[in-house]
């Protein structure tokens, strides 16, 4: 039951409003950072401390940029709800403002003046982008997986599937629905404009095969493309709320353009929460071996941080594939 691609228009919204939303706050930043640097350099000139301040932020800024940039139009996101979406949009917009403030004390001038400094607000940034990760997992743990009327990207686009019988998983799924909701599928005229009444019966009848020990069967799946985390659980066996996991993503992979994925991530990106935690735990050992966060040898160290993680970063994630 491969298809083709489909393009949705909300999502194509969606990538347009954060493409530009996040390159105008990130153009912000970079104006932030010109103006303390410019005034540095007309007054001290080229020093080490405002060159290395410029080279951290360059570097840090195009780190969470692209990544975030790329994770926002990503297939993962496109899948789920407009409000996962907006979720890591607000905490995206947190970043790029703290790269804002970042920007303004860009120079030992602007550093020495301001009462939060540049290593407090790098600090500040890479503790976002953990936080934000945790809370990915938090609230997917909290999540029920459970379906609901919202669940539904397109019921439409389901209740055809599942009428006309024409892939081994939408023939199974309806010899499982009740008498009164295969009434109802095969009434459907195909039309955008479904009843409440058709909603409220696909959303009861996935609920059921949702506890289904029988709903996998590997001929019956041997179209769709299943993740590896969907092939793990399957491998598992597992049983009660573990199943209900299972099923729950089975029906959104053979469904993806019908279901939308919850608020459970196929996966949480634990690889830059490690970095970036990385990085803090880095710039408390270099604070405490050099004692002065405005000297040389504390500058290099930072400096020498920065440079591995945006390295780190485009080797380890997977979406830098796409560039």
């Amino acid at each position: 039951m491969s298809e083709p691609e489909q393009i949705d228009p909300k999502a194509t919204r969606r990538n347009v409003i954060s493409s530009v939303f996040v390159s105008v706050l990130i153009g912000l930043a970079f104006q932030e950072m010109i103006l303390p640097v410019r005034d540095s350099v007309r007054t001290a000139g080229i020093t080490l401390g405002t060159t290395i301040y410029f080279s951290i932020f360059f570097l840090t800024s195009m780190r969470f940029f692209i990544g975030n940039q790329l994770h926002l139009i990503s297939d993962n996101l496109l899948h789920m709800k407009g409000t996962v979406w907006f979720y890591d949009l607000f905490w995206i917009i947190v970043q790029t403002t703290a790269l804002i403030f970042l920007g303004g004390v860009s120079s030992v001038e602007a550093n020495r003046a301001s009462k939060v400094g540049f290593v407090d607000l790098l600090v500040v940034l890479y503790a976002c982008d953990v936080l934000w990760i945790v809370s990915q997992w938090v609230l997917g743990k909290l999540g029920s997986p459970l379906f609901r009327v919202s669940d539904l990207k397109d019921p439409s686009g389901l209740a055809v599937k599942l009428r006309d019988n024409r892939d081994p998983v939408s023939q199974y799924l309806r010899g499982q629905f009740s008498l009164e909701a295969q009434r109802q599928i095969e009434q459907h005229d195909g039309s955008s404009t479904q009843s409440g009444s058709l909603k409220s019966a696909l959303v009861v009848e996935l609920n059921q095969l949702l506890k289904d020990p029988g709903l996998f069967d590997e001929r019956r799946f041997a179209q769709i493309r299943l993740s590896e985390k969907t092939r793990k659980l399957i491998e598992q066996k597992p049983q009660r709320e573990g199943l209900i996991s299972l099923n729950r993503l089975l029906l959104e992979e053979a469904y993806p353009h019908e279901i939308f994925t919850g608020w459970k991530r196929s996966v949480i990106p634990w690889k830059w929460a490690a970095l970036n935690t990385g990085q803090i735990i880095g710039i408390l050992i270099a604070m405490g071996a050099t004692g002065d966060t405005s000297s040389d040898a504390f500058l290099w160290l930072l400096l020498t941080l920065s440079v591995l993680a945006f390295f780190i970063d485009v080797l380890l994630s997977d979406y830098y594939d796409v560039i």
